[in-house]
């Protein structure tokens, strides 16, 4: 114990310099130091010191055994935790769907009641018809049996034309009927998270260093994926490829639009604002857009029809709205001829165009057979639609607000821009009960005719408006009431719009003659050129697979049909 390990000779030096005890000949190494000092002279003070340190020693053999128990502890602390995260996720879930269910019955109820009065009035034209036929039938019986031959004569070329008009009622009422049933349709994001079963939630393991903050994750098939975040920030993906098309060789365009005729309405107007300089944004560089796996869509153009002026229009056709109805055919308003058309898959007319005896603006579809149109006048008209392309009008809401641009937010609640109301978008019931976003922050704002319009992302809850002359979009959240306004360079006079492939939005940029495909929170997916100046109006079907679009261009007006792949 007092012999040093080196030179096996007895330990007589301390060597303050290096903590080294010495012997002799460690001594004269260790000569140069300037806090060299015998035993003899320091042994007299460590009694005191190996006192403390037997209890540092028991001290450490404490910590040692507590590194383990601690991790015993934590670990088991985080196991026993594991159903009650669980749970939570579960009580959240079911308390959405409770509320769901809640409103959705609610709704409901508004629609049968609503479907009840329009029965109503259906039972009430059968009745008097029914009773036209009863008041017949006796008296045709008296003359079969007591009249003359004049008299029959007479009485047989009276009921039929009275037969006549009974069938052509009849005939309209069967037009106008509806049959309306109603179920339950689930976001997209919850059918899917449902199709999965097995994988949505994971076990993740984090190891944390005791005494520092650096977190280790564990590499393992338990941890959440990456290839989403990295595939978004990877600037070699095609995702990103799509948004480097420099804009700095394309001309600032004022296209010419119609002048507005003193004497009748129309949504087109003269254009002499000059093309801002924007800061071009290229790619989703959002956390929110890396986050989610949206991806940009590719346009190829399957149909052009140019829209020409025919013998029955009194002017060039403007289609201010198209709406795809659930089975394929497309709706278009004419805003400058009064007409609602329907189309096939071809773009060709089907049946004859409704005449309105006001300016249709914009067109909305409600069911497989039922339609909304925004009129002048303050007027939302509600119309029918049958398998054999027969158009009928069932009912006119009027409003308190000049209405231009209309879509769905539920079957039951249309979402409709304004015209001169400092309230730039509103609701309004198919009962016509009109109400407010009361949480949506607003520009103090008032838009003119043709100036804004507005589509909703029913999933996201989010609202769309487009400023034309701003060169803004506007991303409202509804629900908590917070808002993205949305310039780049490539948004020039956006005008129409609506929801794209995987709740995304579609934007209409109409002096730059672009679609801008953009996320519910704003982040630009792509750009895509249309062969057609000053785009207007746009919507997309069903499934996600074909979008029209149309223009306002005076001499130069076409209908596009495009495929979204």
């Amino acid at each position: 114990m007092d012999k040093c390990r080196d030179h096996n000779k007895t330990i007589k030096f301390f060597c303050e310099d290096h903590s080294k005890l010495c012997c002799n000949t460690c001594a004269f190494i260790h000569r140069k130091c300037d806090n060299v000092n015998e035993l003899a002279s320091l042994s007299n003070l460590e009694g005191l010191e190996l006192q403390d340190l037997n209890k540092t020693l028991l001290k450490l053999t404490i910590d040692n055994v507590s590194i383990k128990r601690n991790s015993e502890k934590a670990l088991s602390e985080t196991n026993e935790n594991l159903p009650k995260q669980i749970d939570e996720i579960k009580d959240r879930i079911i308390d959405i769907l409770n509320k769901e269910q809640i409103k959705i019955i609610k709704d409901a109820d508004i629609f049968k009641a609503e479907e009840m009065k329009r029965l109503g009035e259906i039972t009430k034209a059968c009745s008097h018809m029914n009773s036209n036929i009863n008041e017949l039938i006796p008296f045709i019986s008296a003359v079969g049996k007591h009249g003359t031959t004049q008299q029959k004569y007479i009485i047989t070329k009276v009921i039929k034309d009275n037969i006549k008009d009974i069938e052509t009622q009849i005939t309209e009422e069967r037009n106008k009927h509806v049959h309306s049933t109603v179920s339950v349709e689930f976001s997209k994001q919850l059918l899917s998270l449902l199709s999965e079963e097995k994988g949505f939630v994971k076990l993740k393991v984090e190891r944390h260093f005791t005494h520092t903050d650096a977190v280790q994750t564990s590499p393992t098939e338990m941890q959440e994926s990456s290839e989403v975040i990295s595939s978004a920030r990877n600037p070699t993906s095609p995702h990103n490829r799509n948004h480097r098309r420099s804009l700095k060789n394309l001309p600032a365009r004022k296209p010419e639009l119609a002048p507005e005729p003193p004497t009748e309405e129309t949504i087109e107007r003269r254009d002499t604002t000059s093309i801002m300089s924007l800061p071009v944004t290229t790619g989703c560089s959002s956390a929110s857009a890396q986050a989610a796996p949206i991806k940009a869509v590719t346009l190829e153009q399957l149909l052009s029809v140019d829209i020409k002026q025919t013998e029955d229009d009194g002017k060039e056709p403007f289609l201010s709205g198209l709406k795809f109805l659930p089975d394929g055919r497309l709706v278009t308003v004419d805003n400058n001829n009064k007409k609602c058309i329907l189309m096939d898959g071809r773009l060709q007319i089907q049946g004859k165009p409704y005449k309105f005896n006001k300016y249709p603006r914009d067109v909305e579809c409600l069911s497989q057979c039922e339609l909304a149109v925004t009129m002048s006048g303050k007027t939302v008209c509600l119309l029918s639609v049958s398998h054999d392309n027969v158009i009928v009008l069932t009912r006119e809401i009027k409003t308190s607000t000049d209405v231009f641009s209309i879509c769905c937010r539920t079957p039951t609640n249309m979402v409709f821009s304004t015209c001169d109301d400092s309230r730039p978008v509103r609701m309004i019931t198919q009962a016509g009960i009109e109400s407010d976003f009361d949480r949506v922050p607003f520009t103090k704002k008032t838009y003119k005719l043709g100036e804004s319009k507005c589509t909703y992302v029913t999933s996201k809850n989010t609202l769309v408006l487009t400023d034309r002359y701003a060169h803004t979009v506007y991303m409202y959240d509804t629900v908590k009431g917070t808002s993205r306004a949305v310039t780049n360079a490539n948004i020039q006079q956006p005008v129409g719009a609506c929801v794209g492939p995987g709740d995304t939005v579609l934007v209409c940029s109409g002096a730059r003659d672009y679609v801008v495909h953009l996320t519910d929170k704003g982040d630009i997916l792509g750009t895509y050129r249309v062969d057609m100046t000053l785009p207007f109006s746009m919507c997309m079907n069903k499934d996600g697979t074909r979008l029209a679009v149309s223009n306002g261009t005076i001499g130069m007006r076409k209908l596009m049909m495009y495929k979204l792949s």
